[in-house]
């Protein structure tokens, strides 16, 4: 289980859920159980409730990788902050180690990148677009399973 986000300045502008429970069922994917949608409210809940500690972290660290920022539960979130101060956000349980957490967050950094340098595209506004749904997909793949 698995949740990432990306935060601009303020609010979420980019969400992917790695977990695999929704796709592992044959069920549709407009049925979602009232578990499942707990849990995800539960996840989005935590990372928002996150962002205090991050606003704490950045201060302290001269690093762009904070690393775990918060606890809840047996999930841990890390945090990366972006030169621009947008903030991508992990909710895992802990599995993986911090080297591919990083080699993660450096990975999506550079994708965001690419994509902001787009003329079309605009800082801090959602983002839609499926190839870099699917990049970051594929990252996901690599680094955290």
């Amino acid at each position: 289980m698995s949740l990432f986000v990306i935060v601009g300045k303020n609010e979420p502008i980019f969400e992917a859920d790695f977990s695999t429970s929704s796709t592992s069922t044959g069920a549709s994917p407009n049925k979602v159980s009232a578990a499942e949608e707990g849990n995800a409210q539960l996840n989005q809940f935590i990372l928002h409730s996150s962002l205090d500690m991050m606003e704490k972290a950045m201060w302290s660290s001269p690093y762009m990788n904070l690393r775990a920022i918060d606890r809840f539960n047996g999930h841990i979130v890390h945090a990366f902050l972006t030169a621009g101060g947008t903030a991508f956000l992990l909710l895992h349980d802990g599995s993986r180690g911090e080297e591919s957490l990083v080699g993660f967050f450096k990975d999506v950094y550079e994708l965001y990148v690419k994509l902001l340098m787009n003329p079309f595209c605009e800082m801090d506004r959602p983002i839609v677009s499926t190839s870099f749904e699917a990049r970051v997909r594929v990252l996901e793949k690599r680094w955290l399973r």
